[in-house]
């Protein structure tokens, strides 16, 4: 008799175990896949991407970069004043491969321009004199900066919604460079941002002009 009840406990106490079991089974949630890396990285835009970059991030970069070359501007003459700026933007669209270019002039130099070129990455500067005959010609005219309330992250970020992605996207397989200008222009003697896409070989290229105080399109 005392065995058959031990076989009858350790029957119950198998069926208690083989229903946990079960019950852990239908309970256990299916796993998630997770994302292959190729897939994490595609989804995660990169922070230094100019087509993404916060531009107000940018602002104070740029600014201590600007002060910098009037710095070293009024070094060359005391009165140089800011007639352009441009930023050379590689194809690889980060931010700290830009190189920026600041070019003033001066009554006492009026055959020449002072640039000075620097590296966002390094803060590494080049200057040089150019005559204005090689470079940017001598129809220029001081910057007002009180229009310059757009930089040219902000001005790179509505030149692409304005057909500049879609000009990019064209020529990925080809290489190309894309640079954005500061200086007054035409229409109306404005101060224009022109953001310029053109192939290494110069066969093609696009250019949207853009408003430095309002942000507005000009053409596309």
């Amino acid at each position: 008799m005392k065995n058959v009840l031990k076989i009858f406990v350790l029957l119950i106490i198998a069926f208690f175990l083989i229903g946990l079991n079960l019950s852990c089974k239908k309970t256990t949630p299916t796993e998630t896949p997770t994302p292959s890396a190729s897939e994490s990285q595609s989804q995660t835009p990169q922070a230094d991407d100019l087509t993404n970059l916060d531009s107000s991030t940018a602002l104070e970069e740029i600014t201590a970069n600007f002060n910098t070359a009037k710095q070293k501007a009024a070094l060359w003459q005391t009165d140089a004043t800011l007639y352009s700026s441009s930023a050379k933007i590689t194809k690889s669209l980060q931010w700290k491969d830009v190189i920026e270019v600041y070019t003033f002039g001066s009554p006492t130099q009026p055959a020449f321009w002072w640039t000075i070129s620097i590296s966002v990455r390094s803060k590494n500067y080049v200057r040089a004199i150019i005559p204005k005959e090689d470079y940017l010609g001598a129809n220029l005219v001081p910057v007002r900066t009180q229009y310059w309330k757009i930089n040219y992250v902000e001005a790179f970020q509505i030149a692409e919604d304005n057909g500049g992605k879609e000009w990019r996207e064209k020529q990925k397989d080809n290489n190309y460079q894309t640079t954005a200008t500061l200086a007054h222009g035409e229409p109306k003697g404005y101060l224009y941002w022109m953001i310029e896409y053109q192939l290494t070989d110069g066969s093609d290229k696009k250019t949207i002009q853009i408003d430095a105080n309002s942000g507005e399109v000009i053409n596309e």
